[in-house]
C-alpha cells in the first residue's frame, strides 16, 4: 500500500526539526539507515543514541506490527512513534502498554516516545502543515530533547543553581571545573577559586540538589543534565559576547535557542529585556536582596561572572564522564 502524503510529510518533518535543533551544538545529528522503519537518525550527546521511527496514519491495524518492530530492534535507544490522534489509537496504545506490563516488558515502554498529530490533518493545506510542524516541534523539544537527550533539564533546576544572592556564578564555575578538569578535593577547588572551603561546599550541595553533580566512588562528576547546562551556558555566553561587541541593544538569541529557552519556561519578554540591559548591566545587582530580577537575568549574570569573576572558560566542553554513564 503506497504511503499517503501525510505519512511522508510527518516523517520528513520530524527528522528536519531534530536536525535543525542540532545546529545549536547541544547535541549531534547524523542520518542513519532506515532498515525496516519509516525514518531513522543518530543523536550524539556524550555518546550515540540510535533513533528509529514509525508513522501510523492510514492503517489502524498497523499499530501492533509497528510495536513488534520496535520491540524486535535491539540496536536503537529511542523509538519515535508518530500517531494519528483519535480515541481508538489512544485506546490501542493503552492496551499495548498494559500487555507489556503484564508480560514483564514494561521497562521497554520507556524507550517509546509517542507524537500525536491531529486526526484531521491534511498535508495539502499550508495552514495545517504549519500547525503540525509547531505541534511536532514542541513535542520533540519537551519529550525527546528535555527528557532524554538533555537529562531532564528544567527551569527549576537552573533557578536553583543561579538564584543565590552570594558568590554569583560560583556554582557554574565549580560545575565547569569539575566537569572539564575533574575533581581532586574541596581544598583544591578552594585554592582554584581563591575562596574558603565553606562557600565551595555550599555550592557543591546546590549542584547535587539540582542533579548537575553526582558522587560515585568518593569523587564528583558532572551529570548529563549538568553537561547540557554548561553547553547552554556556552551558547548564551557567545550571545553575550556578540551583544557587547555590537552597537545594537536589541539582539535576541538565535531562533532555535530562543525556542529552547521559552519551552524551558523563560518568558520572551524577559529575554528581550535582558538583551536590552547588556551594555549597562552590572551583574553584582543580583547580590542585592531588594533587587527584583527575572530568572533569565540571574542566569545571564551567573554566566557572565563565572567567566569574568571566577575565570572559567565556558568554551571548553571536553567533558570528563564517569564510565558507568556510558552505554
Amino acid at each position: 500500500m503506497p504511503e499517503s502524503d501525510e505519512h511522508v510529510f510527518l516523517g520528513q518533518t520530524f527528522l528536519s526539526i531534530v536536525e535543525d535543533f542540532s545546529k545549536l551544538a547541544l547535541y549531534g545529528y547524523s542520518e542513519a539507515e532506515r532498515r525496516k522503519f519509516d525514518f531513522a537518525c543518530t543523536l550524539t550527546r556524550d555518546w550515540q543514541r540510535a533513533l528509529v521511527g514509525q508513522t501510523l496514519w492510514s492503517s489502524r491495524s498497523g499499530m501492533d506490527k509497528d510495536i513488534r518492530s520496535f520491540l524486535g530492534d535491539s540496536q536503537s535507544r529511542i523509538w519515535a512513534y508518530i500517531v494519528r490522534d483519535d480515541i481508538k489509537n489512544r485506546r490501542l496504545l493503552s492496551e499495548i502498554q498494559d500487555d507489556l506490563q503484564r508480560s514483564g516488558r514494561g521497562q521497554e515502554w520507556a524507550k517509546l516516545r509517542v507524537f500525536l498529530v491531529p486526526a484531521d490533518f491534511d498535508s495539502d493545506v499550508e495552514e495545517a502543515r504549519d500547525l503540525v510542524r509547531q505541534v511536532i516541534k514542541r513535542d520533540i523539544v519537551h519529550d525527546l530533547l528535555f527528557n532524554i537527550v538533555f537529562g531532564h533539564l528544567t527551569i527549576e533546576m537552573i533557578n536553583l543553581v543561579c538564584g543565590g544572592l552570594r558568590n554569583i556564578g560560583l556554582a557554574t564555575a565549580i560545575l565547569n571545573e569539575i566537569t572539564t578538569n575533574g575533581f581532586i578535593s574541596i581544598r583544591e577547588l578552594s585554592r582554584r577559586f581563591a575562596i574558603s572551603a565553606g562557600p565551595i561546599r555550599e555550592q557543591v550541595t546546590v549542584l547535587k540538589a539540582a542533579g548537575m553533580l553526582w558522587e560515585p566512588s568518593h569523587a564528583y562528576f558532572g551529570t548529563l543534565r549538568g553537561r547540557v547546562f554548561l553547553e547552554l551556558a556556552k551558547q548564551l555566553a557567545r550571545q553575550q559576547a556578540a551583544q557587547l561587541e555590537s552597537a545594537s541593544n536589541d539582539a535576541l538569541p538565535d531562533d532555535r535557542l530562543l525556542f529552547i529557552l521559552e519551552e524551558l519556561g523563560f518568558r520572551r519578554e524577559t529575554i528581550w529585556a535582558a538583551a536590552m540591559l547588556y551594555h549597562g548591566f552590572d551583574p553584582r545587582l543580583c547580590e542585592n536582596p531588594r533587587a527584583v530580577l527575572t530568572p533569565y537575568v540571574r542566569l545571564q549574570a551567573n554566566i557572565l561572572l563565572a567567566q569574568h569573576r571566577w575565570g572559567v572558560d565556558l568554551e571548553n566542553t571536553k567533558f570528563i564522564i564517569h564510565p558507568s554513564e556510558t552505554p
